[in-house]
């Protein structure tokens, strides 16, 4: 194994037709030294998700995963926007350190569970502790004078509205793709993390801006004429079935 750094990446090219499947690209700043491989493995990191509504926010008000854990003093109140099993988890320790929390999250996701029994006992535990709403609908939010400003509908269908000194936004992570060359976005979605592929296309998590939560993806593999219209009806009957 070859071990370098710092380098630089130069263009990478996808081995011609008729060679093993590959790329080749060069490392180095004065040319370069070209090096060929059967895969490469990108690992750039990631950076917090951070949803349309709240990106609006000014950056002072807004915390995420990261930047929680460089707070000099604790916030009177955090608003923790994802019911996640990590956000959960930093949303409980605020509230046991003395922050007046409220978590909300869509979809009924609570943590890893699924089992609707052990969910519902999850919320009551949780629940008798702090404010939590599993289904919120954001309505409006807004910085103030006092922090921000949220309206938005409960569990159980009332509108409240809140103000809490910051936000902890927790809508998950993307990967480091800027500067890659590889397009992140398909209109109003943004790309996270492949999940399989097949014959037919490739299919990836991603992050809907418009209803504020992560979806699934499939692409089809590009195709022409007959091809073309086979793959999209076959996309168009899998959609069906799923929605029955």
């Amino acid at each position: 194994m070859a071990w370098r750094t710092p380098c630089a990446i130069g263009a990478v090219t996808a081995l011609p037709a008729g060679q093993a499947d590959g790329a080749r690209f060069t490392v180095g700043t004065d040319g370069g030294s070209p090096v060929r491989t059967r895969a490469l493995v990108v690992a750039t990191g990631t950076v917090p998700t951070i949803p349309k509504a709240y990106a609006a926010l000014p950056a002072e008000l807004v915390l995420t995963n990261d930047s929680v854990f460089e707070l000099k003093a604790l916030p009177a109140s955090v608003l923790v926007v994802g019911t996640g099993a990590i956000w959960l988890e930093l949303g409980q320790a605020l509230h046991r350190l003395g922050v007046r929390v409220t978590i909300v999250g869509n979809r009924g996701v609570l943590g890893p569970l699924r089992d609707p029994e052990v969910k519902a006992s999850a919320m009551e535990v949780l629940g008798r502790e702090l404010e939590l709403h599993a289904n919120y609908v954001l309505g409006e939010i807004k910085a103030g004078g006092d922090g921000v400003t949220m309206k938005y509908r409960c569990d159980d269908h009332t509108q409240r509205t809140g103000t809490w000194e910051k936000v902890l936004v927790a809508a998950g992570r993307r990967p480091v793709l800027a500067g890659l060359g590889q397009a992140r976005r398909v209109g109003r979605y943004t790309l996270l993390e492949l999940l399989g592929s097949g014959g037919m296309g490739v299919v990836f998590t991603a992050y809907d801006e418009e209803l504020d939560r992560k979806v699934a993806i499939k692409l089809l593999h590009a195709g022409r004429g007959a091809e073309a219209s086979h793959g999209r009806t076959m996309l168009l009957r899998e959609a069906q079935a799923m929605a029955r």
